[in-house]
């Protein structure tokens, strides 16, 4: 964030920094906006409506209404939500659905007319060790490997970039299609509150001013006209004091 590199060539000694946080602000609106209730299905055929019925039950108990919350707010935030399927062995709940984080969860898609996707990764990193599992349509591949770097933010990182080394098992994809499923909020990838991001580091940049304005005439400076100060008094001591010094020399009054 910009304004947590703010500086001030006036009296630098007052200096706030001020992250408005609108991101967040505006995320949780679209969050709220689009997930006014549960996401279902529904269907034109009147023949089917007994089964779309029943697998919205299914979706319910499966806890999918939770992924779907946590997948929305993911893709407002960083432009994607990844969701993934598995099959269940109770038969109430026959599957379960899973949100997962976007930044280590990814599908390739082939680069012909359509983009069908060819395969789906996810990785988890811990201690410097990864573990990796690629699912294609017919099979799944468990991979190990290990970090190779950090994604970078303010204060903080994250093991989020890998390299698989070694194939550890190799089995077959019951579902038969791919259970990583990618939702893009926009063509780009862009988050909800991205194009207004000038905006919101100026808006962080004013709240900052104001700050500064209000300590500053709190903190107001006190000038010393053709006042006597100890010999041994500095103007570094006179600044810190909060104080100008200003002297008339001769017919130029201070």
């Amino acid at each position: 964030m910009p304004i947590l590199n703010r500086r001030k060539e006036v009296r630098e000694d007052i200096l706030n920094r001020v992250p408005v946080n609108i991101f967040a602000s505006v995320v949780d609106f679209k969050d709220g906006y689009l997930l006014t209730q549960p996401l279902y299905y529904v269907a034109r055929h009147k023949g089917v409506q007994r089964k779309i019925k029943d697998l919205n039950e299914f979706l319910y108990r499966s806890g999918k209404h939770d992924a779907d919350n946590k997948t929305v707010d993911w893709f407002h935030t960083c432009g994607k939500g990844v969701i993934y399927v598995e099959p269940n062995d109770d038969p109430e709940v026959p599957f379960k659905a899973y949100a997962l984080d976007p930044r280590s969860a990814f599908v390739v898609y082939s680069l012909k007319p359509g983009n069908k996707p060819v395969m789906a990764v996810n990785f988890v990193v811990a201690d410097g060790k990864a573990r990796f599992d690629v699912f294609t349509e017919d099979k799944v591949f468990h991979l190990s490997g290990v970090s190779t770097g950090k994604m970078i933010s303010y204060e903080a990182s994250h093991d989020f970039l890998a390299t698989a080394s070694t194939l550890d098992s190799v089995e077959p994809n019951v579902l038969g299609k791919i259970p990583i499923i990618e939702y893009r909020y926009n063509s780009v990838n862009m988050a909800a509150p991205e194009p207004a991001i000038s905006l919101i580091d100026e808006i962080s940049n004013i709240y900052s001013n104001a700050c500064d304005g209000v300590e500053q005439f709190i903190q107001s400076i006190a000038i010393a006209v053709n006042c006597e100060f100890p010999e041994d008094t500095t103007i570094t001591d006179i600044r810190k004091a909060g104080m100008i010094a200003l002297r008339s020399i001769g017919e130029n009054k201070a």
